[in-house]
């Protein structure tokens, strides 16, 4: 079974849209490059790896090549401060030793897995 179909979707978020698209991706375990922060009030992303994952034209690697029509980071970004996303400065996570600063911290205050 799809991991992405095994969560339902919160009330409100309607199929398809960058939030639910969002969502089911940060909820999704084979997505390696985005996932939520410790407090579950914003999400990591690893901006390399996000961009091999999900973002690159014609050649995404990872298990939802399609996901965003953005094909650059910057879009991508464009879209979580448009759904109420602000990047949080100075907090970057860490997904192993040695990986601080990899993640890009966002913090959206109404949005929790």
């Amino acid at each position: 079974m799809d991991a992405m179909a095994q969560l339902p979707l919160p009330a409100g978020l309607g199929t398809g849209t960058f939030p639910a698209k969002l969502w089911s991706l940060a909820n999704d375990p084979r997505v390696l490059s985005v996932c939520w922060d410790s407090e579950a009030r914003g999400l990591l992303v690893d901006r390399s790896l996000f961009e091999r994952e999900l973002l690159r034209p014609g050649g995404a690697q990872g298990p939802a090549p399609n996901a965003f029509r953005a094909t650059q980071f910057r879009s991508f970004v464009r879209q979580l401060y448009r759904y109420g996303f602000r990047k949080v400065p100075g907090r970057a996570g860490a997904a192993a030793p040695g990986d601080a600063g990899a993640w890009l911290h966002y913090n959206q205050p109404l949005v929790s897995p």
